[in-house]
């Protein structure tokens, strides 16, 4: 399954994509916000994405992680994870050299596309209250903060933060 925007490619992760995924899962200030990552080693990174992998080999996969490509670029990724029958949940991740630059909305308004021809009904995600970019994103998806989660101690965080939870009826 591949997907289209006027800018981007998302298509699904392969094991192809382990150094240039890594590239990005591992930065340390990038993911300072992300419950899991960075992954600091290669081993984390190659079982996170034969995980994906082995979920795109499934007739109806209950995740789907697509890798973001700008420009025949590998930059990022978007997953779409089923809760339950009705409900998803939203996350990206996206290289350090490629934010604010309305990749993360572009490929995210393609993934929400995808979850209603899904049937998906609700779509939610969560995010680090200190992470300005990932809320301005949910918000321009037309994402409304539902409630705070409660707390979250990121990966590499010394200190637990609030953690938000935003959703849209689709």
């Amino acid at each position: 399954m591949e997907l289209h925007t006027n800018r981007l490619l998302l298509r699904p992760l392969t094991l192809n994509d382990l150094d240039t995924k890594h590239d990005y899962a591992k930065d340390e200030v990038s993911n300072q916000y992300m419950l899991f990552l960075p992954k600091l080693r290669i081993e984390e990174t190659l079982l996170s994405l034969q995980n994906a992998v082995y979920n795109w080999e499934n007739n109806n996969p209950d995740n789907y992680e697509f890798a973001i490509v700008f420009e025949d670029k590998h930059i990022g990724e978007i997953g779409l994870y089923r809760l339950n029958s009705d409900e998803a949940e939203l996350g990206w991740v996206l290289h350090k050299d490629y934010q604010n630059k309305g990749f993360v909305t572009e490929a995210a308004f393609e993934i929400l596309t995808l979850a209603k021809r899904i049937n998906f009904k609700k779509v939610v995600a969560h995010c680090d209250e200190r992470n300005l970019p990932s809320r301005r994103v949910m918000e321009k998806l037309g994402m409304i903060e539902n409630e705070h989660k409660g707390v979250r101690k990121n990966r590499i965080a010394s200190e637990e933060s609030v953690e938000l939870l935003y959703e849209i009826r689709i």
